[in-house]
């Protein structure tokens, strides 16, 4: 008996070490054409309910309109933070040169949750309002909406993370489909970003 109280203790210890995980967006992956358009700087902020370390998530089958935060499993930052962190780590730090003038990326992050279809089935949607100028305070350029929607390995807080990452990479892949079109519909705006700062 007590060899078995000892292996459920171990087994109750194993659970809430992996309850208490603290998670980021994970690895990057892909290329950057830092060549078409250059960047110089970025910036994202969130509206006011994600900015916290909050996981966030809501039950479509029951009561959907209720917006619920997992317990014992969190962000090690608010997504804006992690957000921000992994598109300067894919766009400024694989252009050929860093320090090179550039235009400048500001992201407004709408919406960042994970939605249960059913107890069995979830998604993660991310809602990412992107404007491009010549300076942080310079007039918008250009702006974008990127809604992406993403389902999850796992019906849990670790297949929420699972399709954050993914759809942190599709917003990433959107934006440089983004700023290619622009450079090529609209070459003078990439000439432009090039003599700013």
């Amino acid at each position: 008996h007590l060899s078995v109280g000892f292996a459920l203790a171990d087994r109750e210890s194993s659970q809430l070490a992996e309850d208490s995980s603290r998670y980021d967006f994970g690895r990057l992956a892909g290329p950057w054409n830092f060549d078409v358009f250059p960047i110089a700087s970025l910036a994202v902020k969130s509206v006011g309910w994600l900015d916290g370390p909050e996981m966030h998530f809501r039950r479509e089958y029951d009561d959907r309109w209720r917006r619920r935060v997992y317990s014992n499993s969190q962000w090690i930052a608010p997504p804006a933070t992690l957000l921000e962190r992994f598109l300067t780590r894919r766009v400024l730090f694989r252009q050929r040169d860093p320090q090179a003038r550039g235009c400048h990326l500001a992201f407004h992050l709408h919406e960042l949750d994970q939605t249960f279809e059913n107890p069995n089935s979830s998604h993660v949607t991310l809602e990412v309002l992107a404007t491009l100028s010549s300076a942080p305070l310079a007039k918008t350029i250009a702006r974008r909406a990127f809604y992406i929607q993403q389902s999850g390995p796992t019906p849990d807080a670790v297949g929420s993370v699972a399709a954050t990452s993914e759809a942190a990479q599709l917003l990433s892949a959107g934006i440089d489909e983004w700023l290619s079109e622009i450079a090529r519909k609209t070459p003078r705006i990439a000439t432009k970003c090039r003599i700013a700062g």
